[in-house]
Order: C-alpha cells, then sequence, then structure tokens
C-alpha cells in the first residue's frame, strides 16, 4: 500500500524546491541586467558637470547677447541723462541680455549635451 500523504508531502517538496530555484535563478538574472548603481563621487562628478554646462552656455550666450546689443542703433542703447550727455541704458541692457538667454538657453543646452 501506499501512503497517498507521504506521496503528496514529497511531491510538495519537489515543487517547492523546483520553485525556489527558479525564483533565484530568475533574480540573479534580473539583477545581472541592471545597470549598477552609481557611486556618490559619480553622481557628484555628474553634477558638476552639469554645473559646468549650464555655466558654459550662460557665458556663451550673455556674449552673444552683448554682441547683439553692440549692433543695436545709439537711440535704442543709449539715453539722455543731461542737455548735452547721453549714457549707455545699463537696465535696458541687461533686460536685453537676460531676454536672449531665456529665449536660447535651451537650444544652446541640448546643442552643448549633443557635442559632449
Amino acid at each position: 500500500m501506499v501512503d497517498v500523504y507521504a506521496v503528496r508531502k514529497m511531491f510538495s517538496e519537489e515543487i517547492q524546491n523546483a520553485v525556489v530555484q527558479m525564483v533565484a535563478k530568475q533574480t540573479t538574472q534580473i539583477l545581472q541586467a541592471l545597470p549598477q548603481p552609481k557611486s556618490k563621487a559619480e553622481e557628484r562628478a555628474e553634477r558638476i558637470d552639469a554645473i559646468l554646462a549650464q555655466r558654459k552656455v550662460e557665458i556663451q550666450l550673455r556674449n552673444e547677447a552683448l554682441a547683439m546689443w553692440a549692433t543695436k542703433s545709439e537711440a535704442d542703447r543709449m539715453k539722455k541723462v543731461g542737455w548735452f550727455r547721453k549714457e549707455e541704458d545699463r537696465d535696458k541692457r541687461e533686460q536685453f541680455i537676460r531676454d536672449y538667454i531665456d529665449t536660447h538657453f535651451p537650444d544652446a543646452l541640448r546643442k552643448e549635451y549633443a557635442l559632449e
């Protein structure tokens, strides 16, 4: 006579062992497929590189804006400060530079990252 409970227990244990082995195998495969996490030094270096790239783009755009400002007519750039004297309108210049940077920054940053 065959003990049904013993056979059922044996099959149950074999199935459990097979499932545990399959899960362990799949887990190791998934973990191997995942990219390695970055160290704090790598993350810091990436943040610094991003800040430097952003700063480089801002300086480049500021220089372009100043060059464009210099090509504007004197009437657009200067303001009267007396009867016979004119000065460069610094507020207007700074506003022009800010607007130029705000307008062109996204494209210039994309271009900078495309070059790297």
